[in-house]
């Protein structure tokens, strides 16, 4: 340890500075505002281009920085596709099972629900009812039914009023997808879904954050006994 020049920080540790010095700046910054050029950047910290580039990749994977195809980098925002891949690897890297996700969710939409009972405009309700007008016209494929039926979710939450409440359902929707698609592989009556999901809507227009939060527990003890039946089957199979 004696022998080691600490004054003489490593590339890599080069590049994790520059990571943490524009982030800082990034998310201070305007979508879409021009990051200096490489060459630019790298006088500034006093590194290599190279520094640079792998500081800018780093920023990319985050959703933080945009190239631009010979226009060079841009800041952008990270959309909740980018951070739900970034908590998907953290699942899988530590094992989190279906049940963890479904408790998870479970604490967020009831929340997102007893808010939107008291919160819920005129029009985000209507916007609900349409969701489920648009469900009930289609059965398959399994996909598109999927995607109408999360974005059920993610109206009721952003109806709620609190935007981070709203971006973590959102986020989980897409963490829940493959979970969620074993409800409908196990051969249940998608009628089910469609009448709690009326449920719900009926209880936030009374206008009762009990009422709400009774119906949304209902649809997800449904959800996971579908998930169940079509996990049970599965087993037996394999």
């Amino acid at each position: 340890m004696k022998n080691i020049d600490f004054t003489i920080a490593p590339p890599k540790k080069r590049s994790e500075h520059v990571v943490e010095s524009l982030e800082k700046v990034i998310v201070q910054s305007a979508e879409d505002e021009k990051l200096p050029p490489e060459h630019e950047l790298a006088e500034r910290f006093n590194v290599s281009k190279a520094v640079i580039r792998e500081a800018l990749t780093v920023l990319k994977e985050r959703g933080l920085v945009q190239s631009r195809n010979g226009n060079g980098s841009y800041v952008s925002k990270p959309s909740t596709e980018t951070v739900a891949k970034a908590v998907s690897r953290i699942i899988t890297t530590n094992c989190i099972n279906n049940r963890n996700l479904h408790d998870t969710r479970l604490i967020l939409e009831t929340a997102t629900a007893r808010l939107a009972a008291v919160n819920a405009a005129p029009e985000e309700i209507a916007r609900l009812e349409a969701t489920i007008e648009e469900m009930s016209e289609l059965t398959m494929p399994y996909d598109e039914w999927l995607a109408i039926d999360m974005n059920f979710h993610v109206v009721m939450a952003k109806a709620g009023g609190n935007e981070l409440l709203a971006m973590f359902v959102e986020m989980m929707m897409l963490l829940l997808k493959k979970y969620m698609l074993k409800g409908l592989y196990s051969n249940y009556d998608q009628s089910c879904t469609l009448n709690e999901h009326r449920e719900i809507v009926n209880a936030m227009r009374t206008g009762r954050p009990d009422l709400c939060e009774r119906a949304v527990r209902a649809h997800f003890a449904s959800a996971w006994n579908h998930v169940a039946v079509y996990e049970k089957r599965q087993s037996a199979i394999g």
